[in-house]
């Protein structure tokens, strides 16, 4: 079963509308959701595992690989990184990838 794990901040003005957000989707999805803060210890652990320096960010842990983003998540979104996680989708070629290919010319 998928999870997502939200960080987030006592003084972050849009923690609260990420929580929603993300608690009604898991909930049709019936996926769980696990919140930690920054406040706490395992807080500031799951931020340096995740290079995170902004908040809410959250990870959606799917059956191939987790997902991160940051910021208050649209439905589209959740969608497509839930394919992502799930290996539904393949992720973007990244940008210095790409500019190898073409230097390269592969």
């Amino acid at each position: 079963m998928a999870k997502i794990e939200l960080l987030t901040s006592p003084t972050c003005p849009h923690c609260p509308e990420a929580r929603e957000v993300l608690k009604k989707w898991c909930k049709e999805k019936g996926m769980k959701l696990i919140e930690i803060s920054t406040a706490s210890q395992k807080g500031r652990k799951w931020a340096n595992k995740f290079g995170v320096t902004g908040t809410p960010s959250f990870v959606l842990f799917g059956t191939v690989r987790p997902v991160l983003k940051t910021g208050v998540p649209t439905r589209a979104e959740l969608e497509d990184m839930l394919a992502l996680a799930n290996g539904e989708k393949q992720p973007k070629e990244s940008f210095i990838k790409r500019l190898v290919k073409i230097f390269t010319g592969e």
